[in-house]
């Protein structure tokens, strides 16, 4: 069973293979590139994965590649690996997100461990996305008159308020939040507003 893959991307060929006999050696995959070119398609987020990126690359290099990383929205961590100690750059990289930097020749056993622990915050991303999405789709079967009160409770509204705004009885209002904890599998009113948040709900709070 696959551990997860790092993805390594170094115009160095023996960097490449040294990273990947590492990362194979603990049941990790790997896969490498010479250029951001031959990076450019690959899927790094269908599994928990990390991205070793040098900071010189032919062509475009690896803070580009992060930028472009960041503004397609992968959520794989990158940890970058230069042959030079250029303290701007590796500034750069971390206040654009990078989860480590490294200067070769850099320790195998270091490098590993940061692997690692990126491929453990990736698979916790993944599932939380994985967790909100389904969150999204029960949302989908609340009624318009739920999703309404759910709005509400997410604003941190009572009941009795809820029940003004929308010209309702209490008791409807508690029917209607009974029948959501049903629908999205809450057990409270405070699970209930959680979800709310979680979802981005509502999606304009009122002056």
């Amino acid at each position: 069973m696959s551990l997860g893959t790092v993805f390594v991307v170094d115009d160095e060929e023996d960097v490449r293979e040294s990273i990947r006999d590492l990362v194979i050696s603990v049941g990790i995959n790997c896969r490498t590139y010479e250029s951001a070119d031959a990076f450019f398609w690959a899927d790094t987020e269908s599994e928990p994965s990390a991205i070793i990126l040098d900071v010189r690359l032919p062509g475009i290099g690896g803070l580009e590649i992060q930028k472009n990383l960041i503004t397609k929205g992968a959520t794989a961590p990158v940890i970058f690996i230069t042959g030079y100690g250029d303290v701007w750059t590796a500034v750069q990289a971390m206040k654009r997100g990078a989860f480590d930097f490294f200067e070769k020749p850099f320790s195998s056993q270091e490098l590993l461990s940061r692997i690692q622990a990126a491929i453990t915050q990736h698979a916790e991303q993944l599932a939380e996305k994985v967790r909100l999405r389904n969150l999204d789709a029960l949302i989908q079967c609340l009624t318009p008159r739920e999703r309404e009160i759910l709005e509400s409770l997410g604003l941190g509204k009572s009941n009795k308020t809820i029940a003004a705004e929308l010209a309702m009885s209490i008791r409807t209002v508690e029917f209607h939040r009974a029948r959501m904890m049903r629908k999205l599998c809450a057990h409270s009113r405070e699970e209930l507003t959680r979800i709310a948040i979680e979802t981005r709900l509502p999606r304009v709070a009122p002056n």
